[in-house]
Protein backbone atom coordinates (compact mmCIF):
# COMPACT_ATOMS: atom_id res chain seq x y z
CA UNK A 1 0.00 0.00 0.00
CA UNK A 2 2.81 2.36 0.88
CA UNK A 3 4.54 1.47 -2.38
CA UNK A 4 1.40 2.39 -4.39
CA UNK A 5 1.03 5.70 -2.51
CA UNK A 6 4.67 6.50 -3.15
CA UNK A 7 4.25 5.80 -6.89
CA UNK A 8 1.09 7.91 -7.07
CA UNK A 9 2.79 10.68 -5.13
CA UNK A 10 5.74 10.71 -7.51
CA UNK A 11 3.37 10.73 -10.53
CA UNK A 12 1.38 13.64 -9.13
CA UNK A 13 4.57 15.55 -8.39
CA UNK A 14 5.87 14.86 -11.88
CA UNK A 15 2.57 16.06 -13.34
CA UNK A 16 2.73 19.27 -11.35
CA UNK A 17 6.33 19.86 -12.41
CA UNK A 18 5.49 19.25 -16.08
CA UNK A 19 2.44 21.53 -15.91
CA UNK A 20 4.49 24.27 -14.24
CA UNK A 21 7.23 23.89 -16.84
CA UNK A 22 4.69 24.08 -19.66
CA UNK A 23 3.05 27.22 -18.23
CA UNK A 24 6.45 28.82 -17.69
CA UNK A 25 7.42 28.04 -21.29
CA UNK A 26 4.23 29.53 -22.67
CA UNK A 27 4.70 32.63 -20.49
CA UNK A 28 8.29 33.04 -21.69
CA UNK A 29 7.24 32.74 -25.33
CA UNK A 30 4.38 35.22 -24.84
CA UNK A 31 6.44 37.83 -23.04
CA UNK A 32 9.30 37.27 -25.48
CA UNK A 33 6.96 38.03 -28.37
CA UNK A 34 5.59 41.11 -26.60
CA UNK A 35 9.12 42.31 -25.86
CA UNK A 36 10.13 41.86 -29.49
CA UNK A 37 7.10 43.80 -30.71
CA UNK A 38 7.80 46.50 -28.14
CA UNK A 39 11.39 46.83 -29.38
CA UNK A 40 10.54 46.84 -33.09
CA UNK A 41 7.37 48.90 -32.93
CA UNK A 42 7.79 52.32 -34.48
CA UNK A 43 4.92 53.60 -32.39
CA UNK A 44 2.75 56.63 -32.87
CA UNK A 45 3.80 60.14 -32.21
CA UNK A 46 3.02 61.14 -28.70
CA UNK A 47 5.77 63.68 -28.08
CA UNK A 48 8.82 65.31 -29.66
CA UNK A 49 9.61 64.80 -33.34
CA UNK A 50 13.18 64.71 -34.61
CA UNK A 51 14.18 65.66 -38.17
CA UNK A 52 15.97 62.71 -39.76
CA UNK A 53 17.82 62.53 -43.09
CA UNK A 54 16.37 59.78 -45.29
CA UNK A 55 17.56 60.38 -48.87
CA UNK A 56 19.03 62.62 -51.53
CA UNK A 57 22.03 64.74 -50.60
CA UNK A 58 22.64 65.69 -46.98
CA UNK A 59 23.76 69.24 -47.61
CA UNK A 60 22.59 72.50 -46.10
CA UNK A 61 22.65 74.18 -49.52
CA UNK A 62 20.27 71.73 -51.19
CA UNK A 63 16.49 72.06 -51.20
CA UNK A 64 14.85 70.40 -48.20
CA UNK A 65 11.96 68.05 -48.92
CA UNK A 66 9.90 66.49 -46.14
CA UNK A 67 8.78 62.88 -46.56
CA UNK A 68 5.48 62.01 -44.85
CA UNK A 69 3.87 58.56 -44.87
CA UNK A 70 0.11 58.05 -44.93
CA UNK A 71 -0.43 54.38 -44.20
CA UNK A 72 -3.43 52.48 -42.88
CA UNK A 73 -6.90 53.95 -42.60
CA UNK A 74 -7.14 57.72 -42.29
CA UNK A 75 -8.92 58.67 -39.10
CA UNK A 76 -9.17 58.07 -35.36
CA UNK A 77 -7.61 55.00 -33.74
CA UNK A 78 -9.32 51.68 -33.33
CA UNK A 79 -10.03 50.54 -29.76
CA UNK A 80 -7.15 48.83 -27.96
CA UNK A 81 -7.92 45.11 -27.56
CA UNK A 82 -7.83 45.12 -23.75
CA UNK A 83 -7.81 48.63 -22.29
CA UNK A 84 -10.92 49.86 -24.09
CA UNK A 85 -12.77 46.58 -23.63
CA UNK A 86 -12.42 47.02 -19.89
CA UNK A 87 -13.46 50.65 -20.02
CA UNK A 88 -9.94 51.96 -19.52
CA UNK A 89 -9.52 50.26 -16.16
CA UNK A 90 -5.92 49.46 -17.00
CA UNK A 91 -4.99 52.96 -18.06
CA UNK A 92 -6.38 56.17 -19.51
CA UNK A 93 -4.25 56.16 -22.63
CA UNK A 94 -3.82 59.14 -24.91
CA UNK A 95 -6.42 60.42 -27.35
CA UNK A 96 -3.78 60.95 -30.05
CA UNK A 97 -2.36 57.43 -30.00
CA UNK A 98 -2.35 55.56 -33.29
CA UNK A 99 -4.30 58.34 -34.97
CA UNK A 100 -3.05 58.42 -38.56
CA UNK A 101 -4.84 61.70 -39.20
CA UNK A 102 -3.23 63.53 -36.27
CA UNK A 103 0.22 62.11 -36.98
CA UNK A 104 0.14 63.15 -40.64
CA UNK A 105 -1.44 66.52 -39.99
CA UNK A 106 1.16 67.36 -37.37
CA UNK A 107 4.01 66.56 -39.74
CA UNK A 108 2.55 68.61 -42.58
CA UNK A 109 2.12 71.55 -40.23
CA UNK A 110 5.76 71.29 -39.12
CA UNK A 111 6.85 71.29 -42.75
CA UNK A 112 4.63 74.32 -43.41
CA UNK A 113 6.25 76.28 -40.58
CA UNK A 114 9.82 75.47 -41.69
CA UNK A 115 10.92 78.19 -44.11
CA UNK A 116 13.72 75.96 -45.43
CA UNK A 117 11.30 73.33 -46.72
CA UNK A 118 10.68 73.56 -50.43
CA UNK A 119 8.71 70.40 -51.06
CA UNK A 120 6.41 67.83 -49.55
CA UNK A 121 6.85 64.17 -50.52
CA UNK A 122 3.84 62.08 -49.51
CA UNK A 123 4.08 58.28 -49.55
CA UNK A 124 0.52 56.95 -49.58
CA UNK A 125 -0.60 53.38 -48.94
CA UNK A 126 -4.16 53.48 -47.66
CA UNK A 127 -7.61 52.16 -48.58
CA UNK A 128 -9.06 55.47 -47.40
CA UNK A 129 -10.85 56.44 -44.23
CA UNK A 130 -12.85 59.22 -42.65
CA UNK A 131 -14.25 61.87 -45.02
CA UNK A 132 -13.66 64.89 -42.80
CA UNK A 133 -10.15 63.84 -41.80
CA UNK A 134 -9.23 63.27 -45.46
CA UNK A 135 -10.59 66.70 -46.38
CA UNK A 136 -8.63 68.40 -43.59
CA UNK A 137 -5.38 66.75 -44.74
CA UNK A 138 -6.16 67.94 -48.27
CA UNK A 139 -6.62 71.45 -46.86
CA UNK A 140 -3.34 71.28 -44.90
CA UNK A 141 -1.51 70.52 -48.15
CA UNK A 142 -3.07 73.61 -49.70
CA UNK A 143 -1.86 75.68 -46.74
CA UNK A 144 1.64 74.24 -47.09
CA UNK A 145 1.85 75.34 -50.70
CA UNK A 146 0.33 78.75 -50.03
CA UNK A 147 2.64 79.53 -47.09
CA UNK A 148 5.62 80.08 -49.35
CA UNK A 149 6.05 80.68 -53.06
CA UNK A 150 7.72 77.99 -55.13
CA UNK A 151 6.75 75.03 -52.97
CA UNK A 152 5.67 71.75 -54.55
CA UNK A 153 3.96 68.53 -53.50
CA UNK A 154 4.68 65.06 -54.88
CA UNK A 155 2.77 61.88 -54.06
CA UNK A 156 4.14 58.38 -54.44
CA UNK A 157 1.30 55.87 -54.26
CA UNK A 158 2.15 52.34 -53.21
CA UNK A 159 -0.20 49.32 -53.08
CA UNK A 160 -3.31 51.45 -52.49
CA UNK A 161 -4.12 55.10 -52.95
CA UNK A 162 -7.87 54.80 -52.80
CA UNK A 163 -10.89 56.77 -51.66
CA UNK A 164 -9.74 59.11 -48.85
CA UNK A 165 -6.13 58.46 -49.85
CA UNK A 166 -6.81 59.64 -53.38
CA UNK A 167 -8.79 62.60 -52.01
CA UNK A 168 -5.59 63.69 -50.24
CA UNK A 169 -3.36 62.83 -53.20
CA UNK A 170 -5.39 65.02 -55.56
CA UNK A 171 -3.88 68.06 -53.84
CA UNK A 172 -0.43 67.17 -55.19
CA UNK A 173 1.34 68.73 -58.17
CA UNK A 174 2.51 65.31 -59.33
CA UNK A 175 1.32 61.76 -58.57
CA UNK A 176 3.44 58.69 -59.25
CA UNK A 177 2.28 55.14 -58.54
CA UNK A 178 4.16 51.84 -58.38
CA UNK A 179 3.39 49.49 -61.30
CA UNK A 180 1.30 47.17 -59.11
CA UNK A 181 -0.59 49.90 -57.27
CA UNK A 182 -4.33 50.61 -57.22
CA UNK A 183 -5.63 54.15 -57.52
CA UNK A 184 -9.00 55.85 -57.31
CA UNK A 185 -12.09 54.26 -55.78
CA UNK A 186 -13.66 57.72 -55.89
CA UNK A 187 -16.86 57.55 -53.88
CA UNK A 188 -18.50 57.82 -50.47
CA UNK A 189 -20.19 55.24 -48.29
CA UNK A 190 -22.43 55.63 -45.27
CA UNK A 191 -22.79 52.25 -43.59
CA UNK A 192 -25.38 51.83 -40.85
CA UNK A 193 -24.86 48.10 -40.60
CA UNK A 194 -27.63 45.52 -40.57
CA UNK A 195 -31.36 45.98 -40.26
CA UNK A 196 -32.83 43.22 -38.07
CA UNK A 197 -36.39 44.51 -37.74
CA UNK A 198 -37.95 41.31 -39.16
CA UNK A 199 -35.89 39.17 -36.79
CA UNK A 200 -36.71 41.41 -33.83
CA UNK A 201 -40.43 41.30 -34.60
CA UNK A 202 -40.31 37.52 -34.80
CA UNK A 203 -38.86 37.26 -31.29
CA UNK A 204 -40.79 40.15 -29.81
CA UNK A 205 -37.80 42.45 -29.41
CA UNK A 206 -38.46 46.20 -29.38
CA UNK A 207 -36.34 49.29 -28.95
CA UNK A 208 -37.65 52.21 -26.89
CA UNK A 209 -36.39 55.53 -28.28
CA UNK A 210 -37.33 59.02 -27.10
CA UNK A 211 -36.27 61.58 -29.70
CA UNK A 212 -37.03 65.18 -30.70
CA UNK A 213 -37.84 64.40 -34.32
CA UNK A 214 -38.86 61.58 -36.61
CA UNK A 215 -35.44 61.47 -38.24
CA UNK A 216 -33.37 61.49 -35.07
CA UNK A 217 -33.34 57.68 -34.92
CA UNK A 218 -32.81 57.22 -38.64
CA UNK A 219 -31.96 53.63 -39.55
CA UNK A 220 -32.80 52.21 -36.16
CA UNK A 221 -31.87 48.54 -36.82
CA UNK A 222 -35.01 47.36 -35.01
CA UNK A 223 -37.37 49.41 -37.20
CA UNK A 224 -38.12 48.85 -40.91
CA UNK A 225 -36.11 51.10 -43.22
CA UNK A 226 -38.07 54.25 -44.00
CA UNK A 227 -37.72 55.22 -47.72
CA UNK A 228 -37.95 58.92 -46.80
CA UNK A 229 -35.04 58.63 -44.39
CA UNK A 230 -33.11 56.65 -46.97
CA UNK A 231 -33.63 59.50 -49.44
CA UNK A 232 -32.40 62.04 -46.87
CA UNK A 233 -29.22 60.06 -46.27
CA UNK A 234 -28.67 59.58 -50.00
CA UNK A 235 -28.93 63.34 -50.45
CA UNK A 236 -26.21 63.86 -47.85
CA UNK A 237 -23.95 61.28 -49.50
CA UNK A 238 -24.56 62.79 -52.95
CA UNK A 239 -23.68 66.27 -51.67
CA UNK A 240 -20.37 65.10 -50.24
CA UNK A 241 -19.67 63.06 -53.36
CA UNK A 242 -20.10 66.21 -55.45
CA UNK A 243 -17.35 67.87 -53.41
CA UNK A 244 -15.09 64.84 -53.85
CA UNK A 245 -15.50 65.06 -57.62
CA UNK A 246 -14.79 68.81 -57.56
CA UNK A 247 -11.64 68.29 -55.47
CA UNK A 248 -10.30 65.72 -57.92
CA UNK A 249 -11.26 67.78 -60.97
CA UNK A 250 -9.51 70.84 -59.57
CA UNK A 251 -6.37 68.98 -58.53
CA UNK A 252 -6.02 66.91 -61.69
CA UNK A 253 -7.14 69.76 -63.96
CA UNK A 254 -9.86 67.57 -65.44
CA UNK A 255 -13.43 68.24 -66.45
CA UNK A 256 -15.91 67.36 -63.69
CA UNK A 257 -17.95 65.19 -66.03
CA UNK A 258 -14.88 63.15 -66.91
CA UNK A 259 -14.09 62.64 -63.22
CA UNK A 260 -17.70 61.69 -62.50
CA UNK A 261 -17.56 59.08 -65.26
CA UNK A 262 -14.52 57.53 -63.57
CA UNK A 263 -16.01 57.82 -60.09
CA UNK A 264 -18.11 54.67 -59.89
CA UNK A 265 -16.27 53.42 -56.80
CA UNK A 266 -13.77 51.20 -58.62
CA UNK A 267 -10.01 51.28 -58.17
CA UNK A 268 -7.83 51.43 -61.28
CA UNK A 269 -4.59 49.59 -61.97
CA UNK A 270 -1.53 51.85 -62.27
CA UNK A 271 -1.39 51.82 -66.07
CA UNK A 272 -5.14 52.48 -66.38
CA UNK A 273 -4.96 55.29 -63.83
CA UNK A 274 -2.22 56.97 -65.86
CA UNK A 275 -4.12 56.56 -69.09
CA UNK A 276 -7.24 58.10 -67.55
CA UNK A 277 -5.34 61.04 -66.04
CA UNK A 278 -5.68 60.07 -62.38
CA UNK A 279 -1.89 59.89 -61.99
CA UNK A 280 1.05 61.40 -63.86
CA UNK A 281 3.57 58.57 -63.95
CA UNK A 282 4.30 54.98 -62.98
CA UNK A 283 7.56 54.33 -61.17
CA UNK A 284 9.60 53.29 -58.17
CA UNK A 285 11.38 55.17 -55.39
CA UNK A 286 14.43 55.99 -57.51
CA UNK A 287 12.12 57.51 -60.12
CA UNK A 288 10.52 59.60 -57.39
CA UNK A 289 13.92 60.97 -56.36
CA UNK A 290 14.69 61.95 -59.95
CA UNK A 291 11.34 63.74 -60.15
CA UNK A 292 11.96 65.56 -56.87
CA UNK A 293 15.28 66.82 -58.23
CA UNK A 294 13.51 68.00 -61.36
CA UNK A 295 10.76 69.77 -59.40
CA UNK A 296 13.24 71.39 -57.02
CA UNK A 297 15.55 72.52 -59.82
CA UNK A 298 18.56 70.80 -58.24
CA UNK A 299 19.68 68.29 -55.63
CA UNK A 300 17.34 67.66 -52.72
CA UNK A 301 17.79 66.71 -49.09
CA UNK A 302 14.90 64.44 -48.11
CA UNK A 303 14.06 64.36 -44.40
CA UNK A 304 11.31 62.93 -42.25
CA UNK A 305 9.99 63.73 -38.80
CA UNK A 306 10.47 60.73 -36.54
CA UNK A 307 9.36 60.27 -32.94
CA UNK A 308 12.27 60.34 -30.50
CA UNK A 309 12.89 57.11 -28.58
CA UNK A 310 11.47 58.70 -25.43
CA UNK A 311 8.18 59.59 -27.11
CA UNK A 312 7.28 56.37 -28.88
CA UNK A 313 4.12 54.59 -27.88
CA UNK A 314 4.90 50.93 -27.37
CA UNK A 315 2.79 47.85 -27.95
CA UNK A 316 2.13 47.22 -24.27
CA UNK A 317 0.80 50.73 -23.73
CA UNK A 318 -1.42 50.35 -26.77
CA UNK A 319 -2.66 46.99 -25.52
CA UNK A 320 -3.49 48.07 -21.97
CA UNK A 321 -3.66 51.86 -22.15
CA UNK A 322 -7.11 52.31 -23.61
CA UNK A 323 -8.28 55.41 -25.37
CA UNK A 324 -10.62 57.84 -23.68
CA UNK A 325 -12.28 59.00 -26.89
CA UNK A 326 -12.91 55.44 -28.02
CA UNK A 327 -14.17 54.48 -24.58
CA UNK A 328 -16.74 57.27 -24.66
CA UNK A 329 -17.83 56.30 -28.18
CA UNK A 330 -18.06 52.64 -27.16
CA UNK A 331 -20.24 53.41 -24.17
CA UNK A 332 -22.41 55.74 -26.26
CA UNK A 333 -22.79 53.05 -28.90
CA UNK A 334 -24.01 50.62 -26.27
CA UNK A 335 -26.59 53.09 -24.94
CA UNK A 336 -27.89 54.50 -28.19
CA UNK A 337 -27.95 54.12 -31.93
CA UNK A 338 -24.81 54.08 -34.09
CA UNK A 339 -24.26 57.23 -36.13
CA UNK A 340 -21.57 56.43 -38.72
CA UNK A 341 -19.21 59.04 -40.08
CA UNK A 342 -19.21 59.30 -43.86
CA UNK A 343 -16.23 57.33 -45.10
CA UNK A 344 -14.08 57.17 -48.18
CA UNK A 345 -12.94 53.55 -48.14
CA UNK A 346 -11.88 51.06 -50.82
Amino acid sequence: MKRISAILGRSALAGIVLAAAFCAGVALILFGALWWIQQTDDGAVDGELVETFVGGVENATTAKVVRVEITGEIGPPAPSPVGDLLGGALGSGDVGELDTFKAVRGRIQLATEDKDVKGLYLVIDTPGGDLTDSDILWHEIQLFREAQAGRFVLVHALAQCCSGGYYVASAADFIMVVPTGEVGSIGIISDYGYNVSDLARRFGVTNVVVATGENKDTFNPLKPVDPRQLAIEQGLVDSQFKRFVQVVAEGRKMDEEKVRALADGRAYAASDAKEKGLVDAVGYEEDVLDKLVEMAGGEVCVVSYEASSASKTGFLKRLFGGNQAVQRAYRHHRRGLPVPRLRLVR
